[in-house]
């Protein structure tokens, strides 16, 4: 849908803090984390940071899939959020990203919803709560 000047909406969010920017002990990156950065090549001419540019919301997913992807990404396609696979690369590991999980970035950068399965029904749950 396309506002009288020709420009795409932005969706309304709503926030209840219950799952977004809540510290954890646990290791690994969380929702209200920044997206860590990491090299995809060795000399770092590419990154992950690159698809960033859009700024707009992203569902990230490094390495090889999990079966629920599928279903996450046409539940993304529906709401017009992309879905950037990339390789998996152990610079990912070390800085704190796991292979395969789904990790939604919102437009600043920041996680907003990180689901190590790739479950549709709890991505689906989170976004219908908070993308209005």
């Amino acid at each position: 849908m396309l506002t009288p000047a020709g420009f795409a909406p932005e969706p309304r969010v709503e926030s209840d803090h219950t799952n977004m920017s809540r510290a954890s002990d646990e290791p690994g990156v969380h929702a209200g984390d920044r997206l860590p950065w990491f090299a995809q090549t060795g000399d770092g001419a590419d990154d992950n940071f690159a698809p960033l540019r859009s700024r707009w919301w992203q569902a990230h997913v490094y390495g090889d899939a999990k079966p629920g992807l599928g279903a996450v990404r046409a539940a993304c396609e529906r709401r017009g959020i992309a879905v950037v696979q990339l390789p998996w690369r152990a610079a990912a590991g070390e800085v704190g990203l796991e292979a395969g999980a789904l990790y939604l970035v919102r437009p600043d950068g920041h996680l907003a919803f990180v689901d190590p399965k790739c479950r549709v029904d709890a991505f689906e749950a989170y976004i219908s709560r908070v993308l209005c």
